[in-house]
């Protein structure tokens, strides 16, 4: 979530006037540490929310899916939104709904996946077996808990 928001305020305020040299490198390193403080804030703020902070939990619970697969709907919306993305009132304007997309998009085909048998795609092997396999032998029963 700070991501996001600061994100969110870094990319929609460029001076083109100040993007030159040191200048310019100096103030992007401000921008950015803002940004992480004020997007810090507004997480803290919004998790204070009982509908955010279930929203949040749920992602919180989610997250390999979100970070295996954020990439390739991040590249599909991309591609699908390239026409728009490249006009001055969205350039800096689309990440947010990139990053809000790619989240949804990455959650909804873990439901969907998980819909069509295909749970251990996001699931790390046991490592017992992993070893046991390796080594030839048969794995040693396990408990789950």
């Amino acid at each position: 979530m700070p991501a996001l928001a600061g994100s969110c305020c870094s990319n929609m305020w460029r001076c083109p006037a100040l993007e030159t040299g040191l200048a310019d490198g100096v103030l992007r390193a401000l921008e950015s540490v803002l940004a992480l403080a004020v997007g810090g804030d507004v997480a803290v703020l919004l998790t204070r929310l009982p509908p955010m902070r279930d929203v949040f939990a749920t992602i919180g619970r989610h997250t390999l899916p979100v970070y295996v697969t954020h990439g390739l709907v991040i590249a599909v919306v991309a591609e699908l939104l390239s026409d728009f993305a490249g006009a001055e009132p969205w350039r800096y304007r689309i990440f947010p709904v990139l990053v809000i997309v790619s989240v949804a998009g990455s959650l909804l085909l873990e439901a969907a996946l998980e819909r069509l048998r295909f749970p251990r795609l996001y699931r790390a092997p046991r490592l017992p077996e992993v070893l046991s396999t390796a080594a030839g032998a048969s794995a040693p029963p396990t408990t789950r808990a």
